[in-house]
């Protein structure tokens, strides 16, 4: 679900470089109470290097939520809430299909264009050099 131009031209943005590389959903609806993955990427080949970053991030099947402006407390959790859910549903899916669940699931990546040393420290976060 769009809610500004930000979100929607982050989700076109992300969708449209990482779309060659594999399969994007965005946004990709999520179980329970409605809840909606802004980039929801699993690749089908990796991402070319030239993309940076982006590429190394999304290396894997990864759920992708930009922000606008600095991230809360609140919008964390919702993010992380959405992920716990994934991997539930993942999970669920896997033992309908008689399929041992898979054992690395989607990483979550918030982009923001800063958070609080508060926020960063509260949740664990630690800063790789590499």
């Amino acid at each position: 679900m769009t809610r500004t131009i930000h979100d929607q031209f982050a989700k076109d943005y992300l969708e449209q470089v990482l779309s060659p590389y594999g399969q994007v959903l965005a946004p990709r609806r999520v179980p329970g109470e409605v809840r909606y993955i802004d980039v929801w990427f699993a690749p089908s080949q990796p991402p070319d290097v030239a993309l940076g970053l982006l590429a190394k991030i999304t290396r894997n099947t990864t759920i992708l939520e930009p922000f606008r402006n600095p991230v809360t407390q609140s919008e964390v959790s919702d993010c992380l809430l959405k992920q716990l859910e994934m991997e539930a549903l993942l999970r669920r899916e896997g033992k309908r299909q008689g399929q041992t669940p898979p054992g690395v699931f989607p990483f979550l990546w918030i982009l923001t264009p800063t958070a609080s040393a508060k926020i960063i420290s509260g949740y664990g976060a630690t800063i790789r050099k590499n």
